[in-house]
């Protein structure tokens, strides 16, 4: 059955603050609506990526579909909206959700690393609607529960000078109890909670680099189908690192590398170039400009312009290591 189109009103917000090393961790997003999971035993390291002095690390049974980053983006849309200004100190929760959530987040860390987490609450239609799923936007509200789940095994890995300072579930989520759990709003679910390491561009004043998603784009790319499926990995990497406004060249093989992570194969390269080429319309569709008109070392460069956002969205992006 169809999902019903959500009230305009339950769009929490215009834009999602997502950290770089979300949006930049190839490897962790695969271009599929369900990735493989390996072995219940099994745990490996999907992605790495580095931001400034910190090494960001990615494990968990197996890398994430495009369905877990359409429901990841929905939960960073949540928790970005002003009106969920929910921040839980995980070295001393306060309430018992706060105590539920830090024991299903499995927290440790040194001295001087983050310890606050940003908090959302939200229900499965305000969920829904952040993540784009309309009458016309595709996919499947019940699969967003099983997409939860799996963001909940992941564990993030903080590394600086190649020591451990901090590690955490990605997130977690716990059910709220109306008659005991008074935050949010009435019709509220459920809480949501990230890592503290990725949640410092959620609190406070908000100043820290991230990549700003806009609402509209969730919303053009699930309604583009299985092209938009494919250009959402690439849009999210791009918006990680192009900023509103200004323009880029990036080569090829680059762009599948962010997209899809690195690959020995030439048929899977050339299967990845297709994709990549298959993503530019989408990418324009958006308002994005693309342009493939170089080569450079026999490679394909496209030139790329990101549209500006209105004054009011204010965005700072990380710029990528060399």
């Amino acid at each position: 059955m169809a999902p019903s189109k959500p009230n305009p009103a339950e769009v929490t917000n215009t834009y999602a603050r997502i950290p770089p090393a979300i949006c930049l961790a190839s490897g962790l997003f695969v271009s599929k609506s369900k990735a493989p999971r390996l072995a219940t035993t099994s745990i490996a390291v999907l992605a790495e990526q580095e931001i400034g002095e910190l090494v960001y690390v990615f494990e968990g049974p197996g890398p994430l579909g495009t369905e877990d980053l359409r429901t990841l983006q929905a939960v960073f849309m949540l928790a970005s909206h002003p009106s969920n200004r929910i921040e839980m100190n995980t070295a001393n929760p306060a309430t018992p959700i706060g105590n539920a959530l830090v024991g299903l987040l499995a927290l440790s860390f040194e001295q001087g690393e983050p310890t606050i987490a940003k908090m959302a609450t939200g229900n499965p239609s305000s969920l829904a609607a952040a993540g784009g799923y309309t009458e016309s936007g595709g996919g499947s509200r019940s699969g967003i529960t099983d997409s939860l789940n799996r963001l909940a095994e992941i564990v993030v890995i903080c590394l600086r000078n190649g020591a451990e300072v901090s590690r955490s579930k990605l997130l977690a989520t716990t059910p709220l109890d109306p008659d005991m759990d008074h935050m949010g709003e009435p019709k509220d679910k459920f809480a949501i909670a990230l890592a503290p390491c990725l949640s410092t561009t959620l609190i406070g004043s908000g100043n820290g680099r991230y990549g700003l998603i806009e609402q509209q784009d969730i919303d053009r790319l699930s309604e583009a189908g299985v092209n938009g499926s494919r250009a959402r990995l690439l849009h999210m990497r791009l918006c990680g690192f192009i900023d509103p406004g200004k323009s880029r060249q990036v080569r090829a093989d680059t762009l599948a590398e962010y997209a899809f992570g690195k690959t020995e194969s030439k048929d899977t390269a050339r299967r990845q170039y297709g994709d990549i080429r298959k993503s530019m319309p989408v990418l324009q569709q958006l308002g994005w400009t693309v342009s493939a008109d170089d080569k450079v070392g026999g490679k394909q460069v496209f030139s790329i312009s990101r549209p500006a956002l209105p004054a009011r969205a204010k965005k700072s992006a990380p710029k990528p290591k060399a």
